[in-house]
């Protein structure tokens, strides 16, 4: 049975009957399923964002129903037909709706995910789905309709995708000292945000407070935060003991070097966290080259010999591509000069351990890039975004200094060999650098956020695609969805080619609880 709700003011509508209504004119959808009834809430006005009318007449809109034990239900309609029928949906744990409305063209033009939810056989409570636009920076809503975001305000934090929908935020600082440079409040509090409800819980705090560590996710619901810094009589030093969360506590896990400006990144075919570079408590720029095992849940130092005097680096990117290689990307070296080494770290499966296999120079040297790779695993691309082409350290300490003349340049070549090197410019021209950098698929990435000397937190949000082996960059977020002004946050990739912006300093020298969704707008048959 099909019925058209009438129109309402404003807020989902919600009805206790076995009537499957879409109403558009109003702000929600109403469905029924199971053996008796529930409700499925959409919301298509987005107050906290300023958006109405999510579902234009003449758009597609397409429901799906998923969960174990059941075949998926998927139904359609237009936006203008004022309702659809759904079938019953039959009793079980963790259904969850996904909903997408698409253009007239076809491409993707909102979407939205419930939270896991049963259905009983006596029924069940109303299910609430909200809609966000595609190529929108837009503020988290939450579970009552108004603006969610972190329970703490953070900056230098560290964040990680527990699945597809839930991101793990632990520590950062809470502000700067007199000095106006100093980060100060190092924070110990972990939150878990949810993407589908529009939630921040807190978790279970670190053992120890920690900013500018790294976190990393394994795959499995378990996260890895390793370095960072805490403050010690009035200093904050780097730290060498990692925690590793397994989705209910914290266990410290000794690492055999203190260091902050470091990276570390999974490596999909064996589970391994690579731990590259950084900077110890004497300011030295560490060499030693560490690799988590998730098994043993133990630090191992890699044995390199003399050439692994070429992984002496600080604030440098790295970024995993084809399975088994991590690309150690610019940054400064042992000596305090900016450089642009790329060092490729390789999975060696007959010897069972990690080998450098190649490496060659950027036309730019670069410290505090943006790094992805985008492309297939045959033509992986590295993409280098921005950074600072200069850095004056301090005499004796090469990790004591400071960066300066930032570059809007998008260096890009190929991933294995460095060859076909070109370049592009971020949007405007906009030089920046310590922007993040995540790709969403093989041939779309985003650039967002960082900072300039003399100028501050900056608004980048550029969208980066390949297509037939050229870069381009376009500025991603519609004129009233921009991405915002932040130095010192976190970019956190989501399922369904999404990004969750958390945290950092803003433009008003605020430290922000901000927390914005992005999901990019598939292009005509394509998929999201």
């Amino acid at each position: 049975m099909v019925r058209t709700a009438p129109p309402v003011s404003e807020g989902p509508m919600r009805i206790d009957s076995k009537l499957c209504v879409l109403a558009l004119a109003a702000a929600g959808w109403m469905a029924c399923g199971g053996p008796e009834t529930f409700s499925i809430e959409l919301a298509t006005v987005d107050n906290c964002n300023n958006l109405v009318d999510l579902v234009p007449p003449g758009h597609r809109v397409k429901l799906t129903v998923s969960g174990p034990g059941m075949a998926p239900i998927v139904v359609e309609a237009d936006g203008a037909s004022g309702g659809l029928e759904i079938p019953d949906i039959p009793a079980g744990k963790d259904r969850v709706v996904a909903v997408e409305v698409r253009e007239p063209n076809g491409d993707l033009y909102a979407r939205g995910e419930s939270a896991a939810f049963e259905v009983k056989e006596d029924g069940t409570e109303a299910v609430r789905v909200v809609l966000y636009r595609t190529n929108y920076f837009s503020r988290v809503v939450g579970p009552d309709g108004k603006c969610s975001a972190m329970r703490q305000a953070r900056a230098g934090h560290a964040a990680a995708p527990l699945s597809d929908h839930r991101v793990l935020i632990a520590g950062g600082y809470t502000g700067l000292r007199d000095d106006g440079q100093t980060p100060d409040g190092i924070l110990d509090s972990v939150e878990i945000f949810d993407a589908r409800a529009g939630t921040f819980q807190l978790g279970p705090r670190l053992p120890e407070p920690r900013a500018f560590a790294r976190a990393v996710g394994l795959g499995d619901g378990r996260v890895l935060v390793v370095g960072g810094v805490r403050e010690e009589g009035g200093s904050l030093l780097p730290q060498k003991n990692a925690f590793l969360y397994d989705g209910k506590t914290w266990k410290t896990i000794s690492a055999s070097v203190a260091r902050r400006g470091h990276t570390a990144t999974l490596v999909p075919t064996t589970g391994h966290v690579v731990v590259v570079g950084g900077v110890d408590e004497n300011d030295e720029i560490v060499s030693t080259v560490e690799i988590f095992d998730p098994e043993t849940e133990t630090f191992s130092e890699l044995e390199l010999g003399e050439s692994g005097a070429s992984l002496a680096r600080a604030f440098h990117g790295a970024v995993e591509f084809r399975g088994s290689t991590v690309a150690v990307v610019g940054g400064i070296d042992g000596e305090g000069r900016v450089t642009g080494l790329v060092s490729q770290l390789q999975w060696d499966n007959l010897q069972k351990t990690y080998v450098l296999s190649r490496s060659f120079q950027l036309a730019t040297p670069v410290m505090h890039p943006a790094t992805m790779v985008l492309g297939s695993a045959a033509g992986p691309r590295l993409i280098v975004a921005g950074g600072a082409r200069s850095y004056s350290a301090e005499p004796g300490k090469p990790g004591a200094g400071s960066p300066s003349d930032e570059t809007p340049l998008v260096q890009h070549m190929d991933a294995m060999s460095g060859t076909g090197q070109g370049s592009s410019e971020l949007h405007a021209g906009t030089a920046v650098m310590e922007a993040c950098g995540v790709a969403l698929d093989s041939s779309r990435g985003l650039v967002l956020g960082g900072w300039r000397r003399n100028v501050g937190p900056l608004g980048i949000g550029d969208l980066v695609r390949l297509a037939a082996g050229t870069v381009s960059i376009s500025q991603a977020g519609e004129s009233a969805g921009r991405m915002m002004a932040l130095k010192h946050l976190t970019c956190t990739p989501l399922g369904q080619n999404g990004v969750l912006v958390t945290g950092g300093f803003d433009e008003n020298h605020n430290v922000s609880n901000v927390a914005l969704l992005y999901f990019v707008k598939a292009e005509t048959g394509r998929a999201n």
